[in-house]
């Protein structure tokens, strides 16, 4: 029986082969290939499936990430391909598949596999701030960004991540929308803005929402690490994990709540810190700064793949087999015997 995608439609035995995975220098990427193809069962389309496998080698393997810098590297000797550019816009704007399931395969993968080591992991959850030199991106205005201790246009999205003594890897980001943005920019938060989003949401209640929504699903933790902003003391985030029995560190409040059980300050500071350059990774090495849209299902859909991205980098570096389960756990979604053809051949 053929796998069925998250919508109930049965997904086809074989699949048409896929363009734009090679370089401009002829050089395929067949681990990236392999790992793509474990959540091929996460889009219904064959040419969404298409389009993720191209949007992780661009994000991956491409000097400009954008859209059209994607387009062009994936174009080679060609040149840029308006036709893929706009095919990769519409996926990450407009297609109607959820992040949020995709980053849920990709988190079961992670424990499943045994990545995350026999020690239960620390989940961490942070602030990222986004420079914008424009006025239209979604949550866009001047405001605190803390990386730099100083208020400047930008975005700022919380992400949440599970630190090992060895790596951290992000799972899981949500755009904090402004009051003042809200209400200032009704138009475009009705452009935008999903109705379900369009209320405010300090970043404390963010980082609850993030870890309600994730921890069930996570590894086990030994505790969680955040930054000052994002849990109060008495808050609703300490609340929630103490009535859950988890314990949790604010380290630049030097502030520990719960029951710790061999979670520590010192801990939570080195996952923080290991969360810190994954957070520069994200930015700097997989283009999360590098977005264009306009729309908060653009940005949550690029800001997936590129966690997605760098979890395979991740992996990679590690020396794990980022492409292949282990061996005894074969996994059944689609894309497992995928063979991509290339302009050219």
């Amino acid at each position: 029986m053929n796998p069925e995608s998250n919508d109930g439609r049965a997904l086809p035995a074989r699949r048409k082969p896929v363009p734009g995975s090679r370089s401009s220098s002829g050089t395929a990427f067949p681990d990236l290939e392999a790992f793509a193809g474990q959540f091929f069962d996460q889009f219904s389309r064959a040419g969404h499936r298409r389009q993720f496998l191209q949007y992780l080698v661009g994000l991956v393997a491409s000097p400009v990430k954008t859209i059209e810098g994607i387009a062009t590297f994936l174009s080679g000797s060609a040149g840029p391909r308006g036709g893929l550019a706009q095919s990769l816009q519409h996926f990450i704007s407009s297609s109607p598949w959820d992040e949020r399931r995709l980053l849920s395969a990709w988190l079961a993968r992670l424990f499943r596999d045994g990545h995350l080591g026999g020690t239960p992991a620390v989940v961490t959850v942070t602030e990222i701030d986004i420079p914008k030199k424009g006025s239209h991106s979604v949550g866009v205005q001047r405001q605190l960004a803390k990386s730099l201790n100083k208020k400047l246009n930008c975005q700022v999205a919380i992400l949440l991540g599970l630190a090992t003594p060895s790596f951290h890897l992000p799972v899981a980001m949500r755009l904090y929308l402004p009051g003042r943005w809200l209400s200032d920019s009704a138009q475009a938060v009705e452009r935008t803005v999903p109705q379900e989003h369009r209320r405010f949401l300090t970043k404390e209640e963010i980082a609850f929402e993030l870890v309600r929504e994730w921890l069930p699903e996570t590894v086990p933790v030994a505790g969680v690490a955040v930054q000052p902003t994002l849990a109060g003391a008495g808050g609703i985030l300490e609340t929630f994990l103490i009535a859950n029995g988890l314990s949790l560190a604010v380290p630049e409040a030097g502030r520990l709540a719960g029951s710790a059980d061999g979670f520590s300050v010192v801990s939570a500071v080195a996952a923080l810190a290991l969360g810190c350059e994954s957070v520069e990774a994200l930015k700097d090495e997989y283009g999360l700064c590098q977005f264009e849209g306009r729309s908060w299902r653009g940005w949550h859909h690029h800001a997936a793949l590129v966690c997605v991205s760098h979890g395979f980098g991740k992996l990679a570096a590690s020396g794990s087999k980022a492409g292949k389960p282990k061996a005894g756990r074969r996994f059944s979604g689609p894309g497992h015997d995928f063979q991509p053809e290339f302009p050219g051949q």
